[in-house]
């Protein structure tokens, strides 16, 4: 019997996390349990954007060119999002040091606009030393989506601290939890469960992780 997988987050053909269910005959469910709509914004007046998030880049370059701009991306895959839409100047690891050693670097006593969701953690703005100038523009609200009955799973893979508390909110358990990254580990652990973590924040991250529970477990 194969082993059953939720994983919060719409997944491409190509997806690593696919390569490793295909190998292992597991029994995938992939959707996101968030929705996100667009917000009026201003145009920004900076020289510099950053981008946590594919997102982010998608709801402000429906409405707005990037081509004006240096831009900054947390993580290669807002990165390799971005470059649909223009220049990346720069891009760090997801991971919130990194980030601002990097913001730092490239922008030294330039203004920059962070690009964000209405609840995005704004990891990297809060890490920035108080002499950085930066601001940020909201491009989109999230809410959760409430299912009826999820269900059980082998394994559940959280990719947001708002992904795991719709899906607990939705009735989903799982014998084993996987975390994107630490602060969707942080949102498990307050619920008392003791999640893996992803070696990196990334669907390369998430599938190499997974194929070390599965050699080990199923």
């Amino acid at each position: 019997m194969s082993a059953s997988i939720f994983v919060s987050r719409q997944l491409e053909a190509t997806s690593p996390i696919q390569d490793i269910a295909i190998r292992h005959n597991l029994d995938i469910t992939h959707q996101s349990l968030l929705a996100f709509d667009a917000v009026d914004f201003e145009v920004p007046d900076s020289k510099w954007l950053f981008f946590y998030s594919k997102t982010g880049v998608k709801y402000f370059s429906n409405y707005c060119s990037l081509s004006h701009y240096k831009v900054g991306c947390f993580g290669p895959a807002t990165a390799t999002y971005c470059m649909k839409y223009g220049h990346v100047t720069f891009e760090c690891d997801a991971d919130t040091k990194q980030a601002v050693l990097k913001v730092i670097e490239h922008i030294g006593d330039e203004l920059i606009t962070f690009v964000v969701g209405s609840r995005s953690l704004r990891s990297v703005q809060k890490a920035l030393p108080s002499k950085a100038h930066h601001k940020e523009t909201i491009v989109y609200n999230q809410r959760k989506i409430k299912k009826d009955d999820l269900g059980s799973y082998d394994i559940a893979i959280l990719t947001s601290p708002m992904n795991v508390e719709s899906f607990m909110e939705s009735n989903g358990n799982a014998k084993k939890y996987i975390a994107i990254g630490e602060t969707t580990a942080t949102a498990l652990r307050k619920r008392s469960f003791t999640p893996m973590v992803s070696v990196t924040p990334s669907e390369d991250g998430i599938a190499h992780t997974l194929d070390s529970i599965l050699k080990t477990y199923f």
